[in-house]
């Protein structure tokens, strides 16, 4: 089930290097301009007219309304778009990066600008992981898979089929058993509130298995499990509220909130 971003660089299509691709979208780099960057709709999610491909423009289109890009600017077909950037990875091989207290607010200001532009457009995901997280410039953060994509329904998510399950969900979602099954789409702040806190802890150093099966056995006990004292070093700030707040055990009362 896992769609993972795959880097292939040194992979040329005419004057252009592919940099990542997924099933349903293209990112590369012109040869010509270093800094100068496309993505494009997949070929196979153009022409097809099925709910994939529905969930392939609303992440298309949600890349392009964030208004996070540089220089953005859009095809005559609609299907490709170019911004400006100096670099691109994924979170996952951008870990070994030193996260500060500013980072993870830049990462959360970007993931939520990200969502909320999904919400008006009742999608939402229904969780994060390093794998699918693309890093622009170093401070520009952008979830770049359908994977975790689903639309929303009276604000619930419905599983229909078999979904991956990463380190990072809400425990709600990782425990679900049964299909069909519908859950809150706030499984999405805790899962933000996951990636953040690991961040903070430097634990993404100290586990690169959370990076190498993106789709652990549920059953294990690797999941991860939070309480207040984990979050000492930035206790009494205002992200030490916002991660608690998204965290909460009942999904009803979670809440992105940062003051």
């Amino acid at each position: 089930m896992y769609n993972n971003i795959n880097n292939i660089n040194n992979n040329n299509i005419n004057n252009d290097t592919i940099i990542f691709f997924t099933k349903e979208l293209t990112i590369y780099n012109n040869k010509e301009i270093p800094d100068l960057f496309k993505i494009k709709l997949s070929s196979n999610q153009i022409q097809s007219h099925n709910e994939y491909k529905s969930k392939s423009t609303i992440l298309f289109n949600n890349l392009k309304q964030t208004k996070l890009l540089t220089g953005l600017t859009v095809n005559k077909e609609k299907n490709e778009f170019s911004f400006q950037a100096s670099s691109i990875s994924t979170l996952s091989e951008y870990r070994n990066s030193k996260w500060s207290y500013e980072k993870c607010q830049i990462l959360i200001y970007c993931l939520i600008k990200q969502l909320n532009n999904l919400l008006n457009v009742n999608y939402s995901f229904y969780g994060y992981s390093p794998q699918t997280i693309i890093v622009i410039n170093e401070n520009i953060f952008l979830q770049i898979s359908t994977e975790y994509l689903y639309p929303l329904e009276n604000n619930k998510i419905t599983f229909h089929s078999p979904f991956t399950k990463s380190f990072f969900i809400a425990p709600e979602v990782r425990y679900v058993s049964i299909i069909p099954s519908k859950v809150n789409y706030k499984c999405i702040y805790y899962s933000l509130a996951v990636i953040v806190t690991y961040l903070l802890q430097n634990s993404f150093f100290k586990n690169t298995e959370l990076f190498t099966n993106p789709n652990p056995n549920p059953n294990k006990s690797t999941y991860p499990t939070f309480s207040e004292s984990d979050l000492n070093q930035i206790k009494g700030t205002k992200l030490y509220w916002f991660l608690l707040r998204a965290l909460h055990e009942d999904p009803e009362k979670r809440k992105l909130i940062y003051i």
